[in-house]
């Protein structure tokens, strides 16, 4: 880890922690609601898991710095539970 400088004062790292822990609850909150959204488009069938994969992936939706990235990473902390929904099944019969 590398030096960090300290924080200004004391009152300045406790408003700190406290506005990363409300961001940490809105992005948890946020998170879990995209990923119920994959879910949903799913087993509603108005797509596969296999078009959502490709969706994420040609970056032809126009969203702001890093949020396409980021929806990769909740698809890929989602990704058994389409697989055990779907049966396993990777892939497109």
């Amino acid at each position: 880890m590398r030096n960090l400088l300290p924080f200004s004062n004391k009152e300045a790292q406790h408003h700190v922690e406290s506005d990363i822990k409300e961001m940490g609850q809105i992005f948890n909150k946020s998170s879990q609601r995209a990923i119920a959204i994959m879910l949903s488009g799913v087993k509603n069938n108005k797509y596969d898991a296999m078009d959502l994969i490709r969706g994420l992936s040609t970056g032809k939706i126009n969203t702001s710095h890093g949020v396409s990235e980021m929806l990769k990473v909740l698809w890929s902390k989602v990704e058994n539970r389409f697989r055990k929904y779907l049966g396993g099944k990777k892939r497109r019969q």
